[in-house]
């Protein structure tokens, strides 16, 4: 898989991966041109760097946790944290979602009585 098409996988910017890449977070195997070229277990590790990112984790404690540097219960404060952050952005989309139902059936209404 190229760069290109993992970036879109993750919804990531290609710049994340090779930044990933230059701090050891993630690696690629690379073809006669030099391009990356991302096989099996090297999507996996990049989905779950983009999964704790996503989740709003920070680099520093990927690199400590993706070393085994981490003990159990600072992974799990860090996962918890995570989690909670997660369901208050949940929390967030759907706060906005019902607001914007709200006026778009508002509108809808006006549109109809004019």
């Amino acid at each position: 898989m190229t760069i290109t098409e993992l970036a879109k996988k993750l919804n990531i910017t290609t710049s994340a991966l090779r930044y990933y890449e230059s701090i050891g977070l993630t690696i690629a195997d690379r073809d006669e041109k030099g391009n990356r070229n991302y096989t099996g277990i090297q999507v996996e590790r990049a989905q779950r760097v983009a999964y704790f990112r996503h989740a709003g984790v920070q680099i520093s404690d990927l690199k400590v946790l993706f070393a085994d540097e981490m003990s159990d219960k600072e992974a799990i404060a860090m996962m918890e944290k995570a989690h909670s952050n997660l369901e208050d952005q949940q929390r967030n989309i759907s706060e906005t979602l019902a607001f914007l139902d709200y006026k778009l059936n508002y509108h809808k209404k006006r549109l109809k009585q004019n």
